[in-house]
C-alpha cells in the first residue's frame, strides 16, 4: 500500500520487469506467512501477486479459493472476475 497513487506509479516506472515480480513473489509470500494457517482474508490479494509474479500456478489456486469464497457471500460479480 502507498501513501498516495502517485508513489506507487513513479516506483512502477522505476522498476525492471524482473524486480518488480520479483516483489510480487515477495508480498505474495509474506502475505501467506502473515496470515497463516487461514489465508481466507487475503486470496484475491494472493492471486493478484501471484500471477503478476509470473507463478501462475498458485495465482490460480488463490483464483479457485476466491471464486469460492466469493461465491459463500453471495458477490457473484467478484466471483466471474476471479474466475476470468
Amino acid at each position: 500500500r502507498f501513501v498516495h497513487p502517485l508513489v506507487a506509479t513513479v516506483l512502477r516506472a522505476d522498476l525492471s520487469p524482473a524486480r518488480r515480480a520479483f516483489l510480487h513473489r515477495r508480498a505474495a509470500e509474506a502475505l501467506k506467512r502473515l496470515h497463516a494457517p487461514s489465508s481466507v482474508q487475503v486470496v484475491g490479494l494472493l492471486m493478484e501477486h501471484f500471477a503478476a509474479a509470473g507463478e501462475f500456478s498458485e495465482a490460480v489456486r488463490y483464483a479457485d479459493l476466491a471464486v469460492e469464497q466469493a461465491s459463500q457471500v453471495g458477490a457473484l460479480v467478484e466471483a466471474v472476475a476471479y474466475a476470468r
